[in-house]
């Protein structure tokens, strides 16, 4: 089914607040362009009759699947000699643990792209546009100048690995720059940029000399179950071919470790289409799930706030797959 998003129509406001109170951060926005994807994530896993009382007329379904729209192709090479472009694909296999509460395991589409040296372009890929705006850093020079103060010697070239935007959609948790010196060839250093369900990019952590990073602030809210002044930490592990893991851990400021993110990285020609609004949906139904768990408090305020959606998301998220 296709669901046409109608942004003027009386209730199409309330629908949208109510999904973006669940990824509360300020600089969080499920675009008008995301929207209808998003909702129809929703919307296709109700009984015809609740999708009427929950959307009303706000949205129209009929047509096809989402996903009909195709997949882009490349279009540029990482050969192309300081213009950046497509360099692999990658899925991204994670397992998010909140200790005493949940474990699932999540699959991302990404794409690993050599960044261009000084003018940032978007790069078409087969999973979806990668936009130097979604980042916090979109050229080699970019990276080069935020780093002077701690990279040993030149940089000669930056690849980012990253979640692609399609459709209006990006679920962009994290992505990953890695350095390479232009003295040796080896790895300078890697950074951490930590994201939203939505595709924010909203703070980077960097590693120089690959080591583990180590008690970082977040600076940003993910969940309503976070904060930013929340502590960061993580490491990746690479090979020959690029990342094959990493560990996120966060946890209050002065308190225990709350959860943790443990990826394995897989190398893959053709990725296996996975579309971001799904994504999206499927985290803010995550986060309905979450608080219904927790209870109190927790729970009263994230129901108040979702409003109409909690109980279509709390009963798509009670379908999904728990550990």
């Amino acid at each position: 089914m296709t669901i046409r998003f109608d942004p003027s129509h009386p209730g199409a406001q309330a629908l949208l607040d109510a999904l973006g109170t669940v990824f509360p951060d300020p600089r969080a926005v499920v675009t008008h362009e995301a929207a209808p994807k998003v909702l129809e994530a929703v919307a296709r896993v109700l009984p015809e009759e609740v999708q009427k009382s929950v959307f009303g007329d706000v949205l129209d379904v009929a047509g096809e699947a989402i996903g009909a729209d195709p997949l882009p192709e490349d279009r540029y090479q990482a050969d192309e000699p300081g213009l950046g472009g497509v360099v692999d694909y990658w899925i991204a296999k994670a397992r998010h643990t909140r200790f005493g509460v949940h474990t699932f395991v999540g699959r991302v589409p990404m794409v690993r792209v050599r960044l261009a040296e000084d003018h940032g372009r978007d790069l078409r890929t087969k999973i979806g546009v990668v936009y130097a705006g979604d980042h916090k850093l979109w050229t080699q020079e970019m990276v080069e100048r935020k780093y002077a103060d701690v990279l040993e010697g030149e940089v000669s070239r930056v690849e980012l690995l990253t979640p692609a935007r399609w459709l209006g959609a990006r679920f962009g948790a994290v992505s990953i720059y890695r350095l390479f010196s232009a003295e040796h060839g080896f790895p300078h250093g890697y950074a951490f940029e930590a994201g939203m369900a939505t595709g924010e990019a909203m703070t980077l952590y960097f590693s120089p000399g690959e080591k583990p990073i180590q008690d970082r602030r977040s600076w940003y809210e993910p969940t309503p179950f976070s904060s930013n002044t929340d502590r960061y930490s993580g490491s990746v592990d690479w090979d020959i071919t690029g990342p094959r893991g990493a560990t996120v851990k966060v946890s209050p400021r002065g308190g225990r470790e709350d959860h943790q993110t443990v990826i394995d990285f897989e190398l893959v020609e053709n990725p296996a289409p996975e579309f971001p609004a799904m994504l999206t949906a499927e985290a803010a139904a995550r986060v309905v799930w979450i608080a219904d768990k927790m209870g109190g408090e927790k729970k009263a305020r994230v129901q108040a706030q979702v409003g109409i959606l909690w109980e279509p998301l709390l009963a798509w998220a009670k379908t999904m797959e728990w550990e």
